[in-house]
């Protein structure tokens, strides 16, 4: 798609807002827009709906450039080179739960949803078809850290996974399907409720609970991988919640994190494009706020005894309809990480299962 289709897109939308009460669509979200294209969201999106709902204001912290003066700082980013561009700090957040990492909001957002979990054209769209990518990393890299082969029919036997956040179960299956023991948790219970009734259809023993990483750290539970996918950009207090993960995870063990870059290119993309535009997922899903830098991610990971050895973007492919691993983490991206022990995984032999 060439800057000029998108530049023409963009005007029709101007024009097809005037439809609807004035202000919905304002030209710091066309500017934004317009930062996303140079920065390469052409690899991304294709405009294909009309707008429906209100834009979302840019993201502006005090910190950050005025809004008279923000298309003079996009044009100063769009000429540094090819490095991640972020607008500052995340802020600090209010801490007004019981385990302190609980957003009520984030929950009933996604309690609402919950039939959905299981209907691959529905509002969960995106999770299946990022499926493939995330099973593949997930399984190289944990295969790769116990020294397995990847390509064996259940090259997971015997490991214990937790799965953080773990929805309807979209990834806990096909884990299972590969011989892992799992334990998938998630605070909400319809989503819960929504991965039984779909496991028990497929003959699958997982042990899905409503609880919080928190429950089980207080067991004393540890993991031989722990994973927590498009969950840290939805708690309030992200340091605190990988230092749980950190303490689930055993000695030789592995966590694995994914998420999305607090960068104007992953605003336009996720939020602009993902919510407003194409309608990949629900208006209101994510908050660029809490969105994270894999800087910010790292160090947390090494405040909680962890170290990260493997970063990886993942893009979409508007040609083929799929989403690909990449070097680019201006967006989506994942991140590995080992405890800090010193200890040495076991080489291909299903570890000691723990508590």
């Amino acid at each position: 798609i060439s800057l000029f289709t998108w530049r023409a897109a963009l005007r029709i939308h101007s024009i097809s807002a005037t439809e609807v009460p004035p202000n919905f669509m304002t030209r710091r979200a066309i500017t934004v827009f317009h930062v996303a294209c140079r920065l390469g969201a052409s690899n991304y999106l294709g405009i294909h709906s009309r707008l429906a709902e209100p834009f979302p204001e840019p993201p502006l912290h005090s910190h950050s450039p005025s809004a008279s003066g923000l298309q003079h700082e996009q044009r100063r980013m769009l000429d540094k080179p090819g490095h991640e561009q972020v607008y500052g700090p995340m802020p600090a957040r209010e801490l007004d739960t019981e385990f302190k990492n609980l957003d009520q909001t984030e929950i009933k957002r996604f309690a609402a949803l919950a039939s959905e979990w299981w209907t691959p054209q529905g509002k969960f769209r995106t999770l299946h078809e990022l499926g493939p990518v995330r099973l593949t990393y997930i399984r190289d890299r944990i295969c790769d850290h116990y020294k397995r082969d990847p390509n064996a029919h259940r090259c997971l036997k015997g490991l214990r996974i937790l799965d953080i956040g773990c929805g309807g179960g979209l990834i806990a299956e096909p884990l299972a399907r590969l011989g892992a023991q799992i334990i998938a948790i998630d605070p909400g219970a319809d989503a819960i409720q929504a991965a039984r009734h779909h496991a028990e259809g497929q003959n699958l023993t997982i042990d899905y609970r409503v609880a919080q990483p928190e429950q089980l750290a207080r067991e004393n539970m540890a993991f031989d991988a722990v994973l927590c996918l498009e969950v840290v950009e939805h708690v309030p207090d992200m340091p605190a919640f990988v230092k749980i993960c950190a303490d689930l995870t055993t000695s030789t063990g592995l966590a694995i994190f994914s998420t999305i870059n607090r960068t104007l290119k992953a605003f336009a993309l996720a939020i602009v494009g993902a919510e407003y535009i194409l309608r990949w997922l629900p208006v209101g899903t994510h908050s660029w706020d809490r969105f994270i830098t894999p800087d910010e991610l790292r160090a947390a990971m090494a405040a909680a005894g962890l170290e990260a050895d493997d970063i990886r973007g993942m893009i979409f492919d508007p040609l083929g309809g799929t989403w690909q691993l990449s070097g680019d983490t201006n967006v989506n991206y994942f991140i590995s990480a080992q405890r800090q022990t010193g200890d040495t995984p076991p080489d291909g032999v299903p570890p000691v299962l723990h508590a």
